[in-house]
C-alpha cells in the first residue's frame, strides 16, 4: 500500500463514494502547506514599506500628565428640581472646558507658550493644542486625568502646567465674579425676549383670526374653497353645454316633424321617426288590409271560374278598389296622428330641456360670482398673509434666541453652583526617561496586521484560482474511480545520481518509481470482480505531458518481467515516442497493417526486455486516423489478443485529438494518467465524463509526477522504503543505482540467451 505526499494510502484515500465533489470545500491542509510560502512572501513585501512608513510618519513624543480631583459635595448642581444637573454632566462640562477653546485660548495668550517652536510653527496653534491635549475621567473615581503629548519633554510639561493654571483661575477665581455679572445680563435678556415672543404670538393669532380665507397649507393658494368653486363652475358649464346641445337637437327634430305634417299625402309613406311602424301596428289599418287581401282572393277565384267581363267580377272589382281607397285614406290619417303625437312629445321635451338650460345658466352664473368673489378676497388677504409669514419668521428667531439665552444661564449656574471642590491630586509629571513610543508601536502593529491580511487574501485567491490537480486527494474529490498509484516525480525518488530516466522498471527496478508502476501492474493482474479481466486496454490522459507514454512503456516492462507476453502499440502517429523510449528505430507498423501492405508478423518487433514486443505507428501514417475505427483495426486487436497476454495501446491526448475515442470502444479497459500540475480539474472531469458517455471500463487513475509538499510524508516514506530490507543496521546498503546496475546486467544476460527462442509463432493474418 503506497503513500502519497500526505502520508496516506493511495487506495484508502481514493476510496469511498461519499467523498464530496471537488470545489465543494477547500482542502485546508493543502491550502496551508502550499500557500504559506506565497502568503509569507507577500506579507513581507507589504510589511516592509508599511512598517517603514509607520516608523517615519507616526511621531513619538513625551506625554505629560496631571490629575485633578473633583470632591463631590452634593448630587446635583441646582436646588430647583426642574433644573438639576447630575455630577457626571458637570464632569463632562469641565472636560469640554479644559480641552476646548475656553482654556486653550487663554494658554496661547501666554507669551512663553506662544513662542514654543512646535506651537509657533503650527499653521493653527489652537487646533495644534486641541490635538495634543486630552482629558478623561478615571472609571470609578473622582479623578480627571489630563495629558499633553509633544515632541519636546519640557514643552509638554510647560503647556500642561499652563492649562491647569488657566483652568483653576477660570473655575475658582475671576470667572465666578464675571459669571455673576453676565448671569444678571442674561436674565434681563431672557425676560425681554420672552415679552417680545409673547407679543409676536399674540399678533400672529389676531392676524390669523382676521383672515377671510381659511389657511389649509402654508399659502392661501392651498385652500380648498377656491378649488371647490372651480370644480362646481366647471360642472355647471358642462351641464349647460350639454342641455343647449339637446335643445338644438330637439328643435331641429320638431321642425322636421312639422314639415312632414305639411307634406303628408296619400300613398307617400314616411319612414322617419318610425311613422310607418306605427301605421303598420295600428289595428284599423291592419283590419282594412286584411279585407283587401280577402277581396283580392275572391276576385282571383272568380276570374278563374267565370268570364272576365262577368257582372259579378266587376262588382267585386269596384268593391276591391273602394277598400284600397279606404286603406290609403286610413293610412294617411294614422300618419298625421303619429306625426301630431311626435310633435306634442318633442314640444314637451323641448320645454323640459329649456328649463334645464335655464337652471344650468343660473348655476354657472352663481359659481362664477362665487369664484370672482373668492379671487377678490384672496387678493385682499395676500398682504395679510405676507405679514403673517414675516411674523412667524420673527417669532421663530426670537424663540431660538431665547433658547440660547436660557442655555447660557444654565451653563453659568452649573459653573457657579458646582457640586464639587477642585483639588490638584497629582502634580504635572512626565513619566519615564524616554519618549512615548506607544502610538508608533500601535501603527506598526496595524501595518503588520494589514500585511498579514493582504498575504492571506493573496493566498486564498491563488488557492481558489488554482484548478490544477496536484495530489490524489484532488482526484478523490473529483471522482469515485480509484487512484491506484501516485508515481512521484523523478527528482523526488532520492536516487543518488538524480537520473530522470523514463524507464525505471528497466533501469531502476528497486526505486520507488518502479514500485508505483508495480501497483498499476497489481491492479491489472487482479482487477477484482467489479472490473473483470482485461487483456487489451488503452492508456489515455486529458492533456499533453501527463506521462501517458511513460506509463505505457513501464507497464509493458513490468508485465514482461512478470512472465507475460506483452504487445505495446503506439497510435500517436503525430508524435510517436514508444520506439524512441526503447532505443528502437522507426519502422513500418500499424499504418502498414491497416493499409494491407504488411502483415503483423512483419512489423511487430522484439524489445530488449524478454516478452515485450513493440508496434509503432508506421511510416505511412497519412491515412491512419481514418482507419482507427475500422473493422480491420478490430480484427487486428482480436488477432493480438489471441497471441499476446496483454495489449497496451498508447494514444494521443484525449481532449486534443479524437483518436483515443475511436479506439476505446474496441478494448477491454482504460487507464487514465493525470500529471500533477499539468491537467486541470476541469480537463480531468471532462475526460472522465466523455469516457463514461461512451461506456468505457475505467480501471483506475494514475497520478504521475507527484511532488513532496511541506507537511507530507513522502520524504520519510522514501527513507523507510530504501532502508526496509536491511535489518542489520551496521550493514551498508547498496545504493539504488548499484542495485539497478546489477539488475540490468542480469537482464541483458537473460535476454541474450532467451531472445532466440522467445519469438512468437504467428499464423498468417488476413
Amino acid at each position: 500500500m503506497g503513500f502519497n505526499d500526505n502520508g496516506r494510502s493511495v487506495i484508502l484515500e481514493a476510496a469511498g463514494g461519499g467523498v464530496p465533489q471537488f470545489g465543494s470545500m477547500m482542502d485546508i491542509k493543502r491550502f496551508l502547506w502550499t500557500r504559506v510560502p506565497v502568503m509569507v512572501l507577500v506579507a513581507v513585501c507589504v510589511a516592509i514599506p508599511a512598517v517603514t512608513a509607520a516608523w517615519f510618519l507616526v511621531p513619538v513624543g513625551y506625554t505629560a500628565s496631571v490629575e485633578l480631583r473633583f470632591l463631590a459635595t452634593a448630587p446635583f448642581v441646582l436646588s430647583r428640581e426642574d433644573m438639576q444637573t447630575p455630577y457626571d454632566k458637570f464632569l463632562s462640562t469641565q472636560i469640554s472646558l479644559i480641552t476646548g477653546n475656553a482654556i486653550l485660548s487663554r494658554v496661547l495668550d501666554v507669551p512663553a507658550i506662544r513662542e514654543l517652536p512646535d506651537v509657533a510653527n503650527a499653521n493653527d496653534p489652537l487646533e495644534y493644542l486641541k490635538k495634543r491635549v486630552a482629558a478623561r475621567v478615571q472609571r470609578g473615581s473622582e479623578i480627571v486625568a489630563i495629558t499633553c503629548t509633544m515632541p519636546d519633554k519640557d514643552a509638554a510639561q510647560r503647556v500642561l502646567q499652563e492649562i491647569v493654571s488657566a483652568y483653576m483661575n477660570y473655575a475658582m477665581g475671576e470667572e465666578a465674579i464675571v459669571g455673576s455679572d453676565r448671569l444678571a445680563t442674561l436674565i434681563k435678556e431672557r425676560d425681554a425676549r420672552q415679552i417680545e415672543l409673547d407679543a409676536q404670538l399674540k399678533r400672529i393669532g389676531d392676524l390669523q383670526a382676521s383672515l377671510g380665507v381659511p389657511i389649509v397649507g402654508q399659502t392661501p393658494l392651498e385652500t380648498g374653497e377656491g378649488q371647490l368653486y372651480n370644480e362646481r363652475l366647471a360642472k355647471a358649464e358642462e351641464d349647460l353645454a350639454k342641455a343647449e346641445n339637446q335643445q338644438r337637437e330637439v328643435q331641429s327634430q320638431l321642425i322636421q316633424i312639422e314639415g312632414l305634417i305639411r307634406s303628408a299625402a296619400k300613398d307617400a309613406p314616411i319612414y322617419d321617426f318610425g311613422v310607418e311602424d306605427r301605421v303598420s301596428s295600428d289595428g284599423r289599418v291592419s283590419t282594412l288590409r286584411q279585407e283587401v287581401v280577402r277581396a283580392q282572393a275572391n276576385v282571383a277565384l272568380m276570374i278563374e271560374s267565370q268570364q272576365e267581363n262577368s257582372p259579378q267580377i266587376k262588382v267585386e272589382q269596384r268593391r276591391l278598389n273602394s277598400l284600397k281607397d279606404s286603406v290609403a285614406d286610413l293610412e294617411l290619417l294614422v300618419r298625421k296622428e303619429a306625426l301630431e303625437s311626435l310633435r306634442t312629445q318633442k314640444m314637451l321635451q323641448l320645454a323640459a330641456i329649456r328649463k334645464e338650460v335655464e337652471e344650468a345658466q343660473a348655476r354657472a352664473t352663481k359659481f362664477k360670482e362665487l369664484t370672482e368673489g373668492y379671487k377678490e378676497r384672496l387678493k385682499n388677504t395676500t398682504d395679510q398673509f405676507a405679514q403673517l409669514e414675516d411674523l412667524k419668521s420673527k417669532a421663530a428667531e426670537t424663540r431660538r434666541t431665547l433658547e440660547a439665552v436660557r442655555n447660557s444661564i444654565a451653563t453659568i449656574n452649573v459653573e457657579s453652583n458646582a457640586p464639587a471642590r477642585i483639588r490638584l491630586a497629582a502634580p504635572v509629571t512626565v513619566p519615564g526617561s524616554g519618549p512615548n513610543y506607544l502610538p508608533r508601536v500601535m501603527a506598526i502593529f496595524l501595518a503588520l496586521a494589514m500585511s498579514a491580511g493582504v498575504g492571506f487574501g493573496v493566498g486564498l485567491l491563488l488557492e481558489l484560482a488554482d484548478q490544477q490537480v496536484r495530489s490524489s486527494r484532488d482526484l478523490a474529490r473529483l471522482t469515485k474511480v480509484p487512484v491506484i498509484a501516485a508515481i512521484p516525480h523523478a527528482s523526488e525518488d532520492g536516487l543518488t545520481e538524480k537520473a530522470h530516466t523514463q524507464l525505471p522498471m528497466e533501469k531502476m527496478p528497486f526505486s520507488i518509481l518502479a514500485d508505483e508502476y508495480r501497483r498499476v501492474l497489481a491492479r491489472l493482474l487482479y482487477p477484482g470482480p467489479e472490473m473483470g479481466s482485461a487483456k487489451s486496454f488503452v492508456v489515455v490522459s486529458p492533456s499533453r505531458g501527463d506521462g501517458k507514454s511513460t506509463l505505457t512503456t513501464n507497464l509493458g516492462v513490468a508485465l514482461a518481467r512478470a512472465g507475460r507476453r506483452v504487445l505495446i502499440v503506439d497510435v500517436s502517429y503525430r508524435r510517436p515516442t514508444l520506439e524512441k523510449r526503447l532505443d528502437m528505430q522507426e519502422q513500418p507498423g500499424l499504418a502498414e497493417i491497416l493499409n494491407r501492405t504488411r502483415g503483423p508478423e512483419q512489423v511487430i518487433r522484439f524489445a530488449r526486455v524478454p516478452g515485450l514486443f513493440v508496434l509503432g505507428p508506421g511510416k505511412d501514417t497519412g491515412t491512419l486516423s481514418g482507419r482507427l475505427a475500422s473493422r480491420r483495426m478490430a480484427r487486428f486487436l482480436n488477432f493480438a489478443a489471441e497471441r499476446f497476454d496483454h495489449v497496451i495501446i498508447d494514444t494521443p491526448p484525449w481532449l486534443l485529438m479524437a483518436d483515443a475515442k475511436l479506439i476505446t470502444p474496441l478494448v477491454d479497459g482504460v487507464f487514465v494518467v493525470v500529471g500533477s500540475g499539468v491537467s486541470t480539474v476541469g480537463m480531468v472531469k471532462r475526460c472522465l465524463q466523455e469516457l463514461q458517455e461512451i461506456g468505457a471500463n475505467v480501471m483506475g487513475i494514475v497520478l504521475n509526477g507527484a511532488r513532496c509538499t511541506p507537511g507530507g510524508y513522502m520524504a520519510k516514506n522514501r527513507r523507510l522504503y530504501y532502508g526496509y530490507e536491511h535489518e542489520d543496521e551496521h550493514e551498508k546498503p547498496l545504493r539504488p543505482s548499484e542495485k539497478s546496475a546489477q539488475l540490468v546486467k542480469q537482464t541483458l544476460a537473460e535476454a541474450a540467451t532467451e531472445i532466440s527462442h522467445t519469438a512468437p509463432s504467428y499464423r498468417p493474418w488476413t
